[in-house]
């Protein structure tokens, strides 16, 4: 997912979204870079 900030910087969250219930499963911190992002949701998900 992509969102601007108040000052309109891009900030990135990866997540995984149940398509039925429309329910957040897993998701890592928000990143200013797709990369980190992705590393952020890596890690969250690892040390479920």
């Amino acid at each position: 997912m992509v969102k601007q900030d108040a000052s309109g910087n891009s900030t990135v969250q990866a997540l995984v979204v149940d398509t039925e219930g429309h329910q957040t499963i897993a998701y890592g911190d928000a990143a200013t870079s797709l990369k980190k992002a992705v590393l952020n949701f890596a890690e969250e998900v690892k040390g479920s």
